[in-house]
Protein backbone atom coordinates (compact mmCIF):
# COMPACT_ATOMS: atom_id res chain seq x y z
CA UNK A 1 0.00 0.00 0.00
CA UNK A 2 1.52 3.29 -1.06
CA UNK A 3 1.58 5.99 1.51
CA UNK A 4 -0.27 9.35 1.65
CA UNK A 5 1.26 11.93 0.43
CA UNK A 6 2.10 14.94 3.19
CA UNK A 7 -0.78 17.53 4.44
CA UNK A 8 -0.95 20.40 2.55
CA UNK A 9 0.15 23.70 4.23
CA UNK A 10 -2.40 25.35 6.53
CA UNK A 11 -3.69 28.44 4.95
CA UNK A 12 -3.67 31.43 6.55
CA UNK A 13 -5.96 34.42 6.34
CA UNK A 14 -3.89 37.90 5.19
CA UNK A 15 -3.30 40.64 7.76
CA UNK A 16 -6.49 41.86 8.75
CA UNK A 17 -7.80 44.89 6.34
CA UNK A 18 -9.66 47.04 9.17
CA UNK A 19 -9.16 50.14 6.65
CA UNK A 20 -11.54 48.47 3.93
CA UNK A 21 -14.48 48.21 6.55
CA UNK A 22 -13.72 51.62 8.68
CA UNK A 23 -16.51 53.92 8.24
CA UNK A 24 -16.56 57.65 9.62
CA UNK A 25 -19.43 58.41 12.52
CA UNK A 26 -19.37 62.13 12.04
CA UNK A 27 -20.87 62.51 15.72
CA UNK A 28 -17.98 61.49 16.73
CA UNK A 29 -15.82 64.10 17.32
CA UNK A 30 -12.94 62.69 19.26
CA UNK A 31 -9.44 62.98 18.56
CA UNK A 32 -8.90 59.10 18.74
CA UNK A 33 -12.05 58.67 15.96
CA UNK A 34 -10.07 61.33 13.54
CA UNK A 35 -6.84 59.75 13.61
CA UNK A 36 -8.24 56.07 13.25
CA UNK A 37 -9.98 57.92 10.04
CA UNK A 38 -6.88 59.51 8.74
CA UNK A 39 -4.96 56.38 9.65
CA UNK A 40 -7.88 54.34 6.97
CA UNK A 41 -7.54 57.22 4.72
CA UNK A 42 -3.98 56.91 4.30
CA UNK A 43 -3.46 53.08 4.22
CA UNK A 44 -6.82 53.27 1.56
CA UNK A 45 -4.49 55.66 -0.60
CA UNK A 46 -1.73 53.62 -0.20
CA UNK A 47 -3.94 50.41 -1.47
CA UNK A 48 -5.53 52.07 -4.18
CA UNK A 49 -1.99 53.59 -5.60
CA UNK A 50 -0.71 49.82 -4.95
CA UNK A 51 2.08 50.58 -3.06
CA UNK A 52 2.85 48.08 -0.04
CA UNK A 53 0.47 49.25 3.38
CA UNK A 54 2.69 51.34 5.47
CA UNK A 55 4.14 49.15 8.62
CA UNK A 56 4.14 51.88 10.91
CA UNK A 57 1.34 54.77 11.64
CA UNK A 58 2.29 58.37 10.11
CA UNK A 59 1.99 60.92 12.61
CA UNK A 60 -0.26 63.59 10.65
CA UNK A 61 0.28 67.63 11.31
CA UNK A 62 -2.97 69.61 12.26
CA UNK A 63 -3.34 71.11 9.53
CA UNK A 64 -4.16 67.75 7.78
CA UNK A 65 -6.57 67.08 10.70
CA UNK A 66 -8.56 70.17 10.07
CA UNK A 67 -8.61 69.37 6.28
CA UNK A 68 -9.85 66.02 7.13
CA UNK A 69 -12.63 67.91 9.66
CA UNK A 70 -13.66 69.95 7.06
CA UNK A 71 -13.86 67.03 4.55
CA UNK A 72 -15.93 64.88 6.77
CA UNK A 73 -18.31 68.50 7.44
CA UNK A 74 -18.82 68.62 3.94
CA UNK A 75 -19.79 64.36 3.51
CA UNK A 76 -20.78 63.66 6.11
CA UNK A 77 -21.34 59.35 6.55
CA UNK A 78 -20.09 59.15 3.35
CA UNK A 79 -16.30 60.19 3.92
CA UNK A 80 -14.92 56.81 3.17
CA UNK A 81 -16.71 55.76 0.30
CA UNK A 82 -16.05 58.66 -1.60
CA UNK A 83 -12.38 58.77 -0.58
CA UNK A 84 -12.37 55.07 -1.71
CA UNK A 85 -13.42 56.20 -5.21
CA UNK A 86 -11.41 59.12 -5.42
CA UNK A 87 -7.82 57.08 -4.60
CA UNK A 88 -8.40 54.87 -7.46
CA UNK A 89 -8.30 58.40 -9.63
CA UNK A 90 -5.00 59.66 -8.19
CA UNK A 91 -2.53 60.90 -10.81
CA UNK A 92 0.29 58.26 -10.98
CA UNK A 93 3.45 60.48 -10.36
CA UNK A 94 2.49 62.45 -7.40
CA UNK A 95 3.85 60.70 -4.12
CA UNK A 96 1.30 59.32 -1.16
CA UNK A 97 2.06 62.59 0.63
CA UNK A 98 1.12 64.71 -2.31
CA UNK A 99 -1.72 62.87 -2.93
CA UNK A 100 -3.09 62.73 0.17
CA UNK A 101 -2.97 66.30 0.90
CA UNK A 102 -4.26 66.75 -2.34
CA UNK A 103 -7.38 64.87 -1.66
CA UNK A 104 -7.70 65.92 1.60
CA UNK A 105 -7.94 69.58 0.14
CA UNK A 106 -10.78 67.76 -1.37
CA UNK A 107 -9.87 69.57 -4.84
CA UNK A 108 -12.73 68.59 -7.24
CA UNK A 109 -14.91 66.58 -4.73
CA UNK A 110 -17.55 69.56 -3.76
CA UNK A 111 -17.68 73.19 -4.56
CA UNK A 112 -17.18 75.88 -2.21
Amino acid sequence: MKDLPPDPPVWTPPPERWFDRHEHNPEDTTAASLARTLSAMWMTLHDRMRLPLPTRPRNFTAAEGEMARKLIAKLGPATMMVWRQCCIYVKKDETPEEAFRNLLAAKGLYDE
